[in-house]
């Protein structure tokens, strides 16, 4: 799993009154060479199941 940021952005998020949920969603991306391809089409496609969620 990737390192999450959740905290940091919740805290910023809490001090303006923004309310956030537990969940995440965490994809690789192709950066400098590193994970070539990516986000994938199975990414694309886990990144619609994660949304789906909160649409539903």
């Amino acid at each position: 799993m990737l390192n999450s940021t959740y905290k940091k952005v919740k805290a910023e998020a809490d001090k303006i009154g923004i309310p956030m949920l537990e969940k995440e969603f965490h994809c690789k991306g192709e950066f400098k060479g590193i994970h070539k391809g990516r986000p994938n089409d199975d990414d694309i496609k886990a990144a619609a199941e994660f949304a789906k969620a909160f649409i539903a």
